[in-house]
């Protein structure tokens, strides 16, 4: 039997506004970082660390809690998840030292993956018996999440702009209180027993737990599972490696503060674009459909961003950066909409590993992006993105063939 929602209330933007924190507290401290580096005394390795431990806290809580959802209610974790975002974020507008720093950017990181499960799996479960509900569902997390980033890069440009990180996590802080207002209200709507619903209902811990294992190690064998995730994680490295190549090209231009903050929302804002267009298009295709459409122009979208790089011309990079938002805003919420359709139940595990493929990408990306950019030139090292995102459409082809076939 198929767990309901309790009382049956519609979801709203409530998923979206628990998604909205994440880039909050993740792309926002980006610009402030190093401001507060320089307060504290610290160098630019600890800096770039600090920013490093939020991603690896993440993918961390992410591998746990994702399975972990499978075997017990959400709505258990949901209101400790969301206190500690908000007890650390308050911690923070007055940092001490480095080590008060790290821990809280890693229990940030613990905190706001867990409400990105959250808020997957409330979408997941309201519409499992409509997919494309549910495939718009994802989509409109993906609208909350560039306008957070969005949002989140331009608070945290405007606090290390005015040399005031304390106002960045001001902010954050009140919009976690915010969100812990509205907690009750997120949790009535989420199921109150065990999710695993297709694999056994009833039983002990024990054999809900094996029968996960048994279920996770069929998937982690499915060449089209495989495909999929190799896609995700081109997305991940696209996206970062766009994020990191503008904070190249900010390093070298010195721009003022409002051209800082107007070249640093670029993306988010085609992001937005692009999550936008992805409800309209769903209404015509199905997530699967609609990622192998768009999917194949994202290595020209790199091509034309490393060209717009290489022309120095801003009236170039400015269209550049947007269709290259637009394209990732697109593709963003397809895959983990695609996994948990194949996967209904086990969505935990399945957005989990979504999440961690497109976590991987976007770790190793601006390492790589930085060892060519420096090797050579920024333009070069963006030609290597898009062989990665000419990869990731190969992938996404390979599935897509294998579940046609299926």
């Amino acid at each position: 039997m198929r767990p309901r929602l309790r009382h049956g209330h519609p979801l709203g933007p409530l998923p979206g506004l628990l998604v909205l924190l994440t880039p909050l507290s993740q792309l926002g401290y980006i610009p402030v970082a190093v401001v507060l580096g320089l307060q504290l005394g610290a160098d630019l390795a600890l800096v770039g660390l600090t920013i490093g431990v939020y991603n690896a806290a993440a993918a961390v809580a992410t591998l746990v809690f994702g399975p972990l959802f499978d075997l017990i209610p959400a709505r258990k974790v949901l209101p400790w998840a969301v206190a500690v975002n908000v007890a650390v974020s308050l911690t923070l507008i007055v940092v001490p030292n480095v080590a008060v720093l790290m821990a809280g950017r890693i229990l940030t990181g613990v905190s706001t993956s867990v409400l990105m499960l959250c808020a997957s799996i409330l979408v997941a479960d309201a519409h499992s018996d409509d997919p494309r509900a549910r495939d718009r569902g994802f989509s409109n997390l993906q609208t909350f999440n560039s306008f957070g980033a969005a949002s989140g890069l331009a608070i945290g440009a405007l606090a290390a702009g005015l040399s005031l990180p304390w106002l960045y996590f001001s902010v954050v802080a009140l919009y976690g209180m915010g969100i812990l207002c509205i907690t009750p209200a997120l949790m009535r709507r989420m199921p109150d027993h065990s999710p695993l619903r297709s694999i056994v209902v009833t039983g002990s811990f024990g054999m809900r737990l094996r029968a996960l294992v048994r279920e996770a190690a069929l998937t982690a064998r499915s060449p089209s599972t495989l495909c999929l995730l190799l896609g995700a994680a081109g997305v991940g490295w696209i996206i970062q490696g766009g994020h990191y190549g503008v904070s190249l090209i900010l390093a070298d231009l010195d721009p003022s503060l409002v051209q800082r903050i107007g070249l640093a929302v670029l993306i988010p804002f085609g992001v937005f674009i692009g999550s936008s267009l992805n409800q309209l298009s769903l209404g015509r295709f199905t997530a699967t459909e609609l990622l192998a459409r768009v999917y194949w122009l994202l290595p020209l979208a790199c091509i034309a961003y490393a060209a717009s790089v290489s022309s120095q011309l801003l009236v170039a990079q400015v269209p550049a950066l947007v269709v290259l938002g637009v394209l990732t805003g697109m593709l963003m919420p397809l895959s983990p909409a695609v996994i948990v359709s194949w996967y209904p139940g086990i969505r935990g595990s399945a957005a989990a590993a979504e999440s961690i493929a497109k976590a991987m990408g976007a770790t190793l990306s601006p390492v790589l992006l930085g060892m060519l950019a420096a090797e050579w030139n920024l333009a070069t090292a963006l030609v290597g993105v898009a062989a990665v995102a000419l990869v990731g459409a190969v992938a996404t082809l390979g599935f897509v063939r294998r579940a046609a076939i299926a």
